[in-house]
């Protein structure tokens, strides 16, 4: 493998890992016989808060894990590969966080279960922080998540009420605070870096001084 595929490599195979995670834990429970729903979250219930971590490995069958694992790898790998050096923060708060939100406002008397949560996190923190960045490239990926995101914005609406459209949109707000969080840490990381010739904001006061020319034309 070149030096290339290494360094992919590399910031793949944490994304990979942590995307495998709710798949190998619907084998694990589905040829153990666990009773699932007993790890689903329920909002308010103390008792059972277990869920607020445990939620995500939880899929009612084979076409509700297919819909949410697709999406897994593709954003985390989005998120280990541009955001390296925080990618691991950021997976435990969006991961954290997005419970939290679905235990103290979803809709008690429901059993939530899934990782469209974390789905909708990580989508709504790659556009905010791509937006909030100040780099091309990542805005750049912004645009494509939201493309890609385009025919998940129906997520949000209380169409089903098989659907956890409220976790959805805890997830949503988990990443836009997540982004916020950290915009200090990428935007000094991963902004655009201006070019040696663009004025500082002293230099603009003579439109030569960028140049380096005044003292040639003052002799």
């Amino acid at each position: 493998m070149n030096r290339t595929g290494n360094r992919l490599w590399n910031d793949l195979w944490p994304a990979f890992t942590v995307a495998s995670l709710p798949v190998l834990s619907y084998f694990v429970f589905v040829f153990s016989g666990v009773n699932q729903s007993e790890l689903g979250l329920r909002p308010g219930d103390l008792i059972n808060s277990w869920g607020v971590f445990t939620c995500p490995f939880v899929h009612a069958d084979w076409m509700h894990l297919l819909g949410n694992a697709g999406s897994l790898y593709l954003f985390f790998g989005l998120l280990f590969s541009l955001y390296k050096k925080i990618a691991g923060k950021v997976t435990l708060l969006l991961w954290t966080l997005t419970g939290l939100l679905m235990f103290l406002f979803a809709r008690s008397g429901n059993i939530h279960i899934g990782a469209s949560g974390v789905v909708y996190a990580l989508a709504s923190f790659l556009i905010f922080a791509g937006f909030l960045s100040g780099s091309r490239k990542m805005r750049n990926v912004s645009y494509l998540v939201v493309i890609y995101f385009g025919s998940m914005i129906w997520g949000f609406l209380p169409y089903d009420s098989h659907i956890s459209w409220d976790g959805h949109l805890c997830g949503a707000v988990t990443g836009f605070i997540t982004a916020l969080f950290f915009r200090k840490v990428y935007k000094r990381e991963y902004a655009d870096v201006l070019p040696d010739w663009f004025a500082e904001a002293e230099d603009k006061k003579d439109e030569y001084a960028r140049f380096g020319i005044k003292d040639k034309l003052e002799q």
